[in-house]
């Protein structure tokens, strides 16, 4: 959810105007009925894992520190909103504002899902001014700190460690036998036949998702070979989930071992396999509305009901007011710590703490430990509310690694391999953001997540470096004027501007595309980034990897 970020000095008292863009698109009220099959067909063949996809229809919400969301007055959210942990309170932290075209009208209308509750995006009456600070509302989840929230799962551990579980499991279960229980034994027979299933779905897809993904990138341009390379890897894929249902038939079973008077090895293989159920999650799917260039999902926090935010590369933290994030428990030491969105003419300014909390995606897709929640203050949260309803959106949900924003994206406080990163894919007016390890393989990787560097081309000529937000919440983008090299210092870049863009060193084009009179970032002044905008995410997958700890990858990836 932002058009373009870059962090502001405390301070600076300088403040950026917002540029405009025009009005969004309204999606039809009936679109996730429309591809709601299709979905449920990439979630299976695509999210190897036990948590199995879902189309939200919108009651639970969270947003994140910063992004830029789709207003539906056609004014864009630019912001990478900067937090800062060192002295809260200390200076005027400012995001900054940028997007493209202007626009007027405003609509106070939310976008429109199938079954999704209208009155989510009315700013509530009679909101209580009390206890946010104070809040010790009942839920208890797992305690979160911020050195929990930063540690980075390396991918394949969690499925080796589930593989362990699995064979503990069984060897519990063969004690049976060894203890003269013929009919207990007997009764292990079926569990630990979908154990040992299990076992060879997840080893088969350990030393077989390398060799797919590189058959996918071999016939590239080979007609008939390509399209089997690519069922080979979806089936590749499926094997994680084929895993989970056999996980899942076996935990039933098991009980019946312990009625049969093998209560010790039952109970012992049942906490085993339950551990292993958790460890064996490699990928789930989200799927997601594209509203005004921006990706809409819906989550719950905290047991709330379910909202809309908005899925953010260009931004690394869950940003939502108290009203949306369910029954909140105190939060934790430190803060208020400032931040924002905007401009002078166009923004918002909030203070915030960090919270543990619980954020569910649907279908028992729930974070654990280390779940951070930025939660406005009192003082703070309508002016926040406020800022965001035009959007159709009550939070961003921000999925980036390296932007330096106090808190951490909740996908890292998933279980399994489902928190090492998250694949965005769209077709046209919907999507999926696919988590866990990159399920394809890389036609080229940037170091960073969203922050990097990159060189830019205009109309073919020279190559400029500089520094770089890839941002599916950026709109259409933002470009310094020193890379356009033409006098121009605002507005947008003329509609048939050639814009390439290649890898720090100049050697690998990450991608191109001429701008057109609905697509076309904005100039900016020569301290501000790049900011991608949606024009790479608009031409092929694209996926964030929290790998390496605190810097992130991100992958132009192929299929």
């Amino acid at each position: 959810m932002t058009q373009a970020r870059k962090t502001i000095d405390l301070d600076s008292t300088r403040r950026r105007r917002g540029r405009h863009r025009k009005a969004r698109r309204r999606p039809q009220p009936y679109a996730w009925l429309g591809v709601g099959a299709v979905t449920l067909g990439i979630g299976v063949a695509l999210a190897g894992g036990t948590a199995p996809a879902h189309a939200d229809t919108g009651d639970t919400g969270r947003s994140s520190t910063s992004a830029t969301t789709p207003r539906s007055d056609g004014v864009a959210k630019s912001a990478r909103a900067v937090s800062h942990a060192t002295s809260p309170l200390a200076g005027a932290s400012r995001s900054r504002q940028a997007a493209a075209a202007a626009a007027t009208g405003r609509a106070s209308v939310a976008p429109r899902y199938a079954d999704a509750a209208p009155s989510a995006l009315v700013a509530p009456s009679g909101q209580t001014s009390a206890g946010l600070e104070g809040s010790t509302a009942a839920i208890t989840p797992a305690v979160a700190t911020e050195t929990t929230a930063n540690q980075t799962p390396t991918p394949g551990d969690p499925v080796t460690t589930a593989l362990t579980q699995i064979a503990q499991a069984q060897a519990d279960l063969n004690k049976t036998w060894s203890s003269g229980n013929v009919v207990a034994g007997l009764a292990s027979i079926v569990p630990q036949t979908l154990l040992s299933g299990a076992a060879w779905s997840l080893t088969t897809w350990q030393s077989s998702i390398a060799g797919a993904q590189a058959s996918i990138t071999d016939t590239v341009g080979v007609p008939v070979a390509h399209q089997i390379a690519e069922l080979a890897l979806l089936g590749t894929l499926m094997l994680p989930a084929v895993a989970g249902i056999e996980m899942n038939a076996a935990a039933q079973l098991i009980p019946l071992v312990g009625l049969l008077g093998a209560s010790g090895e039952a109970s012992a293989a049942a906490a085993q396999v339950g551990n292993a159920q958790k460890n064996g999650q490699v990928y789930a799917v989200v799927p997601f509305l594209v509203y005004g260039q921006n990706e809409i999902t819906y989550i719950s926090v905290n047991g709330g009901k379910r909202i809309p935010v908005e899925i953010d590369s260009g931004s690394s933290a869950l940003t939502l007011t108290q009203q949306y994030a369910g029954n909140l428990g105190p939060a934790l030491p430190g803060g208020p710590y400032d931040s924002g969105y905007g401009s002078s003419t166009e923004g918002v300014n909030y203070q915030f703490y960090l919270y543990p909390g619980a954020v569910d995606f649907g279908n028992g897709l729930v974070t654990g430990a280390g779940t951070l929640l930025n939660i406005p203050t009192t003082a703070t949260q309508q002016a926040y509310n406020n800022y965001q309803y035009g959007d159709g959106i009550v939070g961003v949900l921000g999925i980036g690694a390296n932007t330096g924003e106090k808190g951490i994206s909740p996908i890292r406080a998933l279980p399994g391999e489902l928190g090492y990163g998250a694949l965005e894919w769209r077709f046209g007016s919907w999507g999926v953001m696919l988590l866990g390890p990159n399920p394809l393989p890389a036609r080229a990787s940037v170091s960073g997540a969203p922050i990097t560097n990159v060189n830019v081309q205009i109309n073919g000529g020279p190559m400029t470096q500089v520094k770089t937000y890839i941002d599916s919440g950026g709109v259409y983008g933002e470009v310094p004027a020193f890379v356009v090299g033409t006098g121009q210092t605002s507005g947008q870049l003329p509609a048939g501007t050639r814009i390439s863009v290649y890898t720090a060193d100049g050697k690998t084009l990450l991608y191109s595309y001429t701008t057109t009179d609905t697509n076309t970032p904005t100039v900016a002044g020569n301290d501000e980034p790049f900011n991608t905008g949606i024009e790479p995410y608009q031409q092929g997958p694209m996926y964030t990897s929290y790998g390496p700890s605190g810097q992130g990858t991100t992958s132009f990836d192929i299929f």
